[in-house]
């Protein structure tokens, strides 16, 4: 909760009750990068041992979520947890982790997102975190990435989900502007 909706503020609260899990996601989700780096072997790759032991598939995800996110996205994998660590440190606006996990194999293009596969740009839409969506979209990510259940990209999101015409327009904007810079 405090991870995906961009809360680590509480951390110190949830963890006189909740452990924080000693996992890739939530290392880069605090945004510490010499802990995030310890999850890969010397020559860059990812070194994760069990994936069951990150979430999402660690003990701290209740069982049906596991379950929910099988069906959409299909078994726990290592490209699932480095995806998951990818957004985590998007999220909470740890931009040198991100640029790390993207360097060591994070998929900027990921269907990630809390609740429905999408995007990390439509996930943020509802946090108007216009610095985070600019490091996506200055790093690449396909804007044209539509959701499974409204077939909208984060723009369609910004305009009907959130009812936000400056942000839609924003959306918009940049990838105009990326179109223009690469030709």
């Amino acid at each position: 909760f405090a991870f995906t909706y961009a809360a680590t503020h509480l951390i110190p609260v949830l963890t006189r009750i909740w452990p924080l899990p000693d996992d890739l996601p939530h290392a880069a989700g605090m945004g510490n990068l010499s802990r995030v780096k310890q999850w890969f072997d010397e020559s860059g790759a990812p070194a994760l041992g069990d994936v069951e032991h990150h979430y999402p598939s660690s003990p701290y995800m209740p069982k049906g979520r596991v379950e929910e996110y099988a069906r959409q996205w299909g078994a726990p994998s290592e490209q699932r947890v480095l995806d998951t660590a990818l957004a985590f440190s998007v999220i909470n606006r740890h931009f040198d982790v991100a640029d790390f996990l993207l360097e060591h194999g994070a998929n900027i293009n990921t269907n990630w997102n809390s609740h429905e596969s999408a995007s990390i740009l439509h996930h943020l839409v509802f946090y108007g975190s216009y610095e985070s969506m600019r490091f996506l979209i200055d790093r690449g990510i396909d804007m044209t990435i539509k959701d499974y259940r409204w077939n909208s990209n984060a723009q369609g999101w910004a305009l009907y989900g959130k009812k936000d015409e400056k942000m839609a327009q924003w959306l918009e904007d940049a990838e105009r502007q990326r179109e223009q810079g690469a030709r």
